[in-house]
């Protein structure tokens, strides 16, 4: 896959190798980036009626985290680098080979159907699991592999571009989870789902994430039992709903869906992330949620910093900010409490002592 593609000199006024590579290319694998991969999908390709079939494969380097925590970057940067090279050993012609991210890549097959696109996923899978990767000097047990997942346009994305590459990664996502180091296609995803009833998972911007269809029925169970709380004079409805799942599996798009339904219901939705495990992280995601509630109902810090003893509220304040009013609010049934003032010094009476 040496030089570039003729498309990109003659529309960039660019005839400068070194400089197209430096644009266009992955410094470590020698691959095109997700630059020229988003230039191809949104510029140059042809998603017009009738236009030739492209194929897709959206690809995952299996087990990445575990060398590079294993064996050092260094060593993951070597069997990234020889990833490249399989890559470039298979990829022929006008057929694109991209590291799209980190420990993601592409292969983007112009005028390619769905059979030889899978014949060629699978042949660059097998090269992984057969080559040595000798420079990583990996050890026994640790090995890569790709997980892949293939689309065709027009038949699984009539519109090309972003949805193709949706498509894609939904099949890449099955793959990933039933079992990585193998290839699947959309198409037997498709037929998987013949003769299923639509449901309201389908509507949803976020197909990648899998058991969408349980999700949103226990979501909803969510919100009945919170409201039932409600109507039954037991308590003001509340409840506690948690998304979890691997980083870029639509885990938050998902739950802008889910905080749109529960506000479509009359619940207030408060929605909070968790990043990496920490000792205090459920307790900084308790007081994120709990300073995202006051700041949309202020009329609730009295209630909240009354219940608390003033060791308590005070210790509080570096995590839920908005408990500071507190001091300055009513307290539920009470009068406001005046601010802090300093008593004057008393004054001598006139020719007092």
């Amino acid at each position: 896959m040496s030089g570039v593609p003729s498309f990109l000199s003659e529309s960039d006024r660019l005839t400068d190798p070194e400089l197209l590579a430096l644009v266009f290319k992955d410094d470590l694998t020698g691959l095109y980036n997700r630059r020229f991969f988003a230039r191809f999908m949104k510029q140059e390709a042809d998603w017009g009626p009738g236009a030739a079939p492209v194929a897709l494969a959206m690809i995952d380097l299996d087990n990445l985290k575990k060398i590079n925590d294993r064996l050092g970057h260094l060593a993951g940067d070597a069997v990234i680098k020889r990833i490249g090279g399989i890559f470039n050993e298979h990829a022929r012609g006008e057929q694109f080979a991209i590291r799209y991210a980190g420990d993601e890549f592409a292969l983007i097959l112009p005028g390619v159907g769905r059979a030889e696109a899978i014949a060629l996923a699978d042949k660059v899978r097998q090269a992984v699991v057969d080559d040595p990767f000798g420079e990583a000097g990996l050890p026994e047990g640790l090995r890569p592999s790709l997980s892949v997942g293939v689309a065709l346009f027009p038949d699984d994305a009539p519109a090309g571009g972003d949805d193709l590459t949706e498509a894609a990664d939904r099949a890449l996502y099955v793959s990933k989870r039933t079992g990585k180091n193998k290839v699947t296609s959309v198409h037997e995803l498709d037929a998987s789902k013949a003769g299923a009833q639509p449901t309201v998972a389908d509507a949803l911007p976020a197909p990648a994430l899998a058991g969408g269809e349980g999700l949103v029925a226990a979501f909803e169970a969510a919100c009945a039992a919170a409201a039932a709380s409600a109507t039954s004079g037991r308590a003001a409805p509340c409840g506690v709903f948690a998304l979890a799942g691997e980083r870029g599996r639509g885990k938050t798009r998902w739950a802008a869906e889910l905080a749109a339904r529960a506000a479509k219901r009359g619940l207030l939705p408060l929605v909070e992330g968790a990043g990496e495990v920490s000792r205090d992280a459920p307790l900084r995601l308790v007081a994120g949620l709990v300073s995202a509630l006051l700041e949309r109902r202020p009329e609730l810090v009295p209630a909240v910093g009354g219940a608390l003893a003033p060791a308590a509220r005070s210790a509080l304040r570096s995590l839920v900010p908005g408990l500071g009013a507190s001091d300055r609010l009513p307290r539920p049934g009470g009068p406001a409490r005046p601010p802090a003032t300093r008593t004057p010094p008393r004054q001598p009476r006139p020719g007092g002592p």
